[in-house]
């Protein structure tokens, strides 16, 4: 048994050694002998919430998120299923963000760079991503209006944080609130 689909785009190892592959047809779980494939199953609100996978992170708390084509989804490892993540500014109707890229930063705090702008973990029984840096926050900044499409987050070893988007690359001294 092979992968769900041969583009892949984006892959992690978790701390138990299973190796997560993201495709544009599922989410593929690899234990060494075999392939476990996720999809999103529109009857079932625990399976992942969309098929095209583009970022994966196992955080410091050994979660393990899942950035797709439409929203987040975090893996709940004992009973293997997924809890979609909502959103804090999305009205009814409104499609979740892509996720291009999933972060942590040395204070734990985890970051979503998405075709909506920047997001972060609100930290709760039930998280929810919190829009924190778009294209109005860029502007009030002076760092650029094209903000709305955030491609990656790195923070350097000295805690400064690195914005790539569609149309610029900024540095924020203070971190990104």
């Amino acid at each position: 048994q092979g992968l769900s689909q041969s583009s892949v785009y984006a892959i992690a190892q978790d701390y138990k050694g299973f190796i997560w592959i993201g495709t544009k047809d599922g989410l593929n779980k690899y234990d060494s002998r075999k392939i476990k494939i996720y999809r999103n199953n529109s009857k079932d609100s625990t399976s992942i919430g969309y098929n095209h996978i583009h970022s994966i992170l196992e955080d410091s708390r050994r979660r393990l998120w899942i950035g797709t084509l439409r929203g987040l989804n975090l893996y709940d490892r004992d009973f293997d299923r997924f809890r979609r993540i909502a959103w804090s500014d999305l009205g009814i109707g409104e499609q979740e963000p892509l996720v291009y890229h999933i972060m942590e930063n040395s204070m734990r705090q985890v970051y979503l760079a998405t075709s909506n702008g920047i997001y972060r973990i609100k930290e709760a029984k039930v998280p929810v991503a919190e829009r924190i840096f778009d294209r109005k926050e860029a502007n009030r900044k002076r760092v650029g209006k094209y903000f709305l499409n955030v491609n990656y987050i790195y923070e350097s070893p000295q805690g400064k944080m690195w914005i790539c988007a569609q149309e610029a690359v900024i540095s924020l001294r203070n971190g990104i609130d």
